[in-house]
């Protein structure tokens, strides 16, 4: 009488492995973005910071894909209406627009997001208040979106 092995431990030993190689090879790329990209990032938000004059901890700044989002903490501007958060939001898309002219690593951009977050706590996700689209038009200049 012959004994079967199981295979199932060496699948489940090469899935691990697998799925080892695929995160580190995702943390690896996302740790090079921060490396080549963080500097501008940091520039970005030290421009959002000046215009709004507020701590460096209530602004976030990020990029995903082709839309650079600016994240407002515990913004004074989440007790305002639309209106006045929308206009704020224009000011803050003119800084970053004019902080990555001419950066060939932005030129893929062409969404300038800015959410107000409520947060309780750091590290969370927190409650969006509200969300303002700046859309590139056809002359390079970030427009406001209305969906």
């Amino acid at each position: 009488m012959t004994r079967r092995r199981s295979l199932a431990p060496v699948t489940a030993l090469l899935l691990i492995a697998a799925i080892s190689g695929s995160m580190a090879e995702a943390q690896t790329h996302a740790a090079s973005y921060v490396d080549d990209h963080g500097t501008l990032l940091t520039k970005i938000r030290s421009a959002v910071i000046k215009v709004i004059g507020t701590r460096g901890d209530r602004v976030e700044v990020a990029i995903a894909g082709d839309v650079l989002t600016v994240t407002r903490v515990n913004s004074t501007m989440n007790q305002t209406g639309h209106v006045a958060r929308a206009s704020d939001a224009a000011r803050l898309t003119a800084a970053v627009a004019a902080t990555i002219a001419g950066e060939p690593e932005f030129k893929h951009v062409h969404t300038i997001r800015v959410l107000y977050v409520n947060r309780a706590r750091p590290a969370t996700h927190g409650k969006v208040i509200d969300a303002v689209n700046f859309k590139q038009d056809q002359r390079g200049a970030f427009v406001p979106h209305a969906t």
